[in-house]
């Protein structure tokens, strides 16, 4: 039972953000129910046992542990994602490091909000696109689906650089095309 908490866990951090995401966040919790649900005689004091114990415990907290930082990040909570990277560090510190420097939250709050960003926040949305891409190419032990929680929310941003409206140049057009059929009515006559 163990075995297969630890691969889902490790599936869950290695796949990418899909249709199925919600199923295997279902499964993973189950499991870790299942799991947790697997009674250990305290009574036998065994060193098997307690090592037995001690990794139940271990892979619990980190099914656990990446569960909440999965949903922390689909809901911009940053506090809670924070403490999540406090109590993890072997798998998301670099990440929180990262998402404080560019004000990931602030940036997703924006979003969420349809509000424009800033040039500034324009650059440090390009930056962390970039740097999470060289995150997810490199070996290292920041999970995938993290990664493309982080950039599923970046991607919904206008990042573009033209931000001129439009209509001042419809009104304009048509004032100018309204003054040459004036003066094409005048020279007529």
């Amino acid at each position: 039972m163990l075995n297969k908490l630890q691969k889902a866990t490790n599936d869950f951090k290695s796949s990418d953000l899909n249709l199925k995401t919600q199923q295997e966040v279902d499964n993973l919790k189950s499991l870790i129910n299942a799991v947790a649900n697997i009674q250990v005689d305290k009574n036998v004091d065994s060193n098997a046992l307690n090592a037995y114990d001690a990794l139940r415990n271990k892979l619990i907290q980190q099914a656990n542990s990446i569960l909440q930082a999965f949903k922390q990040l689909q809901e911009g909570n940053q506090q809670g994602f924070n403490e999540n990277a406090s109590s993890n560090p072997s798998e998301l510190k670099e990440l929180d490091n990262l998402l404080n420097s560019k004000k990931y939250f602030d940036i997703k709050e924006k979003i969420g909000l349809n509000q424009s960003l800033t040039k500034q926040e324009k650059e440090d949305t390009k930056t962390l696109i970039d740097q999470l891409a060289k995150i997810s190419e490199s070996e290292n032990n920041v999970p995938n689906i993290l990664i493309d929680v982080i950039k599923n929310e970046l991607n919904k941003a206008d990042l573009s650089e033209n931000t001129l409206p439009w209509w001042p140049f419809l009104v304009a057009v048509s004032g100018l095309l309204w003054l040459a059929g004036l003066a094409f009515i005048l020279l007529k006559k």
